[in-house]
């Protein structure tokens, strides 16, 4: 529904921002997702009606249940899977950058071997969207760290090296900072993950390369 009201009709001023209770408390990120997953399908919420019946029936599941479009939990799943599968990649992508190929397989079948990840992952919730975004983190910082190396050793860096290091080093770990808090409040974890990430790898490299 807030999909619909910020992004279809730009009703920015709706009294549902203030009055609701979920619009001002819950982060806004997972909701457009979830809300451009839908849409995308031709599934629109134009009304609160759905979040509702979750207040009505929160306490009796099969009531809850039956209140909800098949299609609509079908897509929410279906997102849920998506940012489910980007973890298993990314996850690959960096245990095979530093171990090899097998490494990557094994830190996919870890995560698939989880329970409680493949039931996040087809349930429909936040949480591989949250994990995702947390992930990101890992590669961000260590790009910010030989970003950070390129920039210390460049005698005198322009205007065009300060830029491009400020995006690598600032920017963009801004921004899956924010997404990762935008998506779940404990998402704001990723900031002082990647302070740290990016303090460490420096202190490493500069010990290696003594720069």
């Amino acid at each position: 529904y807030y999909y619909h009201l910020y992004f279809e009709t730009v009703d920015w001023s709706n009294d549902a921002w203030s009055e609701d209770f979920f619009a001002r408390v819950n982060p806004p990120v997972a909701k457009y997702v979830f809300g451009g997953s839908l849409a995308l399908r031709g599934l629109h919420l134009h009304d609160g009606n759905l979040q509702r019946a979750f207040n009505r029936s929160w306490r009796s599941p099969a009531s809850l249940r039956a209140q909800v479009d098949d299609r609509m939990l079908l897509v929410t799943r279906q997102t849920s899977a998506l940012f489910g599968a980007l973890v298993c990649s990314l996850a690959f992508w960096m245990a095979a950058r530093l171990g090899g190929v097998a490494a990557g397989v094994v830190a996919v079948g870890l995560l698939l071997g989880d329970p409680l990840f493949v039931v996040k992952a087809r349930s429909g919730l936040t949480d591989t969207l949250l994990l995702f975004h947390l992930a990101l983190i890992a590669p961000v910082a260590w790009q910010a760290v030989r970003a950070q190396q390129r920039y210390l050793q460049t005698p005198a860096p322009g205007s065009r090296q300060t830029i491009r290091w400020l995006l690598q080093v600032a920017v963009l770990p801004g921004v899956i900072i924010a997404l990762a808090a935008g998506t779940k409040l404990n998402g704001a974890i990723a900031g002082p993950i990647y302070a740290m990430g990016l303090v460490v790898g420096t202190l490493l490299l500069s010990s290696r390369s003594g720069w």
